[in-house]
């Protein structure tokens, strides 16, 4: 096995172990133990576990960056007449379920982690909040929301509703799937929106 190719089975073993037992099992011995590897192996693709975690997380920070490109362009604010959020939504959540360490790790918890996961952790939901804060201005600005609608409150909700919605698909996806969450969502968009527009006081 190559250099490269033992790095990614060792960061493949790591997210496993922090999808099961979280980021403060992360060790030398969890992760050579789950990738059935001795230590040495580990000391030849990494310096230690500090090491080790810089790289997953470069590695997931550069996925979840191609992800939500995917489903949520930087261009989308300039194409708000095609913007539809339940469908965003509908996707986001596909990539949640087909992508569900990579999430897990994006929405952990954030008590008692090391500092370089919380920031990492912070940088990327704040990515997600202000691509989806540029596209609440630009409704409000085309009259298809309220123009008074604080933004920021706003993206605020939606991405603590995205981050709840995730963990219930991740959680029991079959009692949760992802259609069952939009059709949630946009039932309740549809209500509050009527509900604005009878009482707009």
């Amino acid at each position: 096995m190559t250099l490269p190719e033992r790095r990614e089975q060792l960061m493949d073993a790591t997210m496993r172990q922090i999808a099961e037992s979280g980021f403060q099992s992360v060790n030398v011995m969890a992760v050579t133990r789950r990738a059935e590897v001795t230590r040495p192996v580990f000391y030849d693709a990494f310096q230690g576990t500090d090491d080790l975690l810089r790289a997953l997380l470069e590695r997931e920070g550069l996925r979840v960056t191609a992800q939500i490109d995917s489903v949520f362009p930087v261009e989308i604010a300039t194409r708000v007449a095609d913007f539809d959020l339940d469908s965003i939504i509908g996707n986001f959540l596909a990539l949640v379920v087909r992508h569900p360490d990579t999430w897990r790790l994006v929405f952990s918890g954030a008590a008692g982690l090391p500092d370089t996961v919380r920031q990492w952790i912070s940088a990327h939901r704040e990515r997600l909040r202000t691509r989806l804060a540029a596209v609440q201005t630009e409704l409000a600005a085309t009259g298809r929301v309220p123009a008074d609608l604080d933004v920021e409150v706003a993206s605020h909700l939606v991405i603590g509703f995205a981050e709840m919605a995730s963990r219930l698909v991740l959680e029991d996806p079959d009692r949760y799937p992802p259609e069952r969450v939009v059709d949630f969502y946009s039932t309740t968009i549809t209500a509050a929106g009527k509900l604005l527009a009878a009482d707009p006081d």
